[in-house]
């Protein structure tokens, strides 16, 4: 969701698609730090409110990265337009980035920060349809500095499976009864 912002004489008007926000005379009377704040008050709203990912920050490294080319699924069908992957190293962000799809087939082509040597990266997506984040996978990939992981010939599988959240069935046998 894109909120923009113009500034027509006194009037600062907030549109998303056809959602229109006016607000008069106050323009000539707050100072740009105001309006500033203002803005990133809907920035935040953005991210944080109306269902986006919010994997934070990408932690950057002076070093080149690895480049990690693949094709992303949840549940073994193809990741949805909008879905965001993030690539951490224990718990720091190396990498984020939204999946591309092309005929039928999400491909990942993300940059992941290296901090120098071998490290292992590990995977979560937040799928857009759903509004949630998978992070029960366990696939891991060995990134390092210049290093590709995968390529379009041969692309690195990154396959999420969503949680079971049906309650387990359990089945009593034998006989019972009951006294007064």
């Amino acid at each position: 969701m894109v909120f923009y912002a113009s500034l027509e004489l006194s009037n600062l008007v907030i549109t998303k698609k056809r959602l229109s926000i006016k607000m008069f005379n106050i323009i000539p009377k707050i100072n740009s730090s105001l309006l500033l704040s203002f803005l990133c008050l809907f920035a935040f709203l953005e991210h944080s409110l109306l269902g986006q990912e919010n994997f934070g920050k990408v932690e950057i490294y002076p070093n080149l990265g690895t480049t990690l080319v693949g094709q992303v699924t949840i549940d073994g069908d193809a990741a949805g337009e909008g879905d965001v992957v993030a690539i951490y190293v224990e718990e720091e962000l190396r990498g984020k980035q939204e999946v591309i799809v092309n005929g039928g087939i999400a491909w990942l082509n993300a940059q992941v920060s290296t901090a120098g040597g071998e490290e292992t990266a590990t995977f979560k997506v937040y799928d857009k349809s759903s509004g949630v984040t998978h992070v029960n996978t366990n696939l891991s990939a060995v990134i390092d500095i210049n290093v590709a992981v995968g390529g379009y010939p041969a692309p690195f599988m990154i396959e999420f499976v969503r949680a079971d959240t049906t309650a387990p069935v359990i089945t009593l046998a034998g006989a019972a009864s009951v006294t007064v």
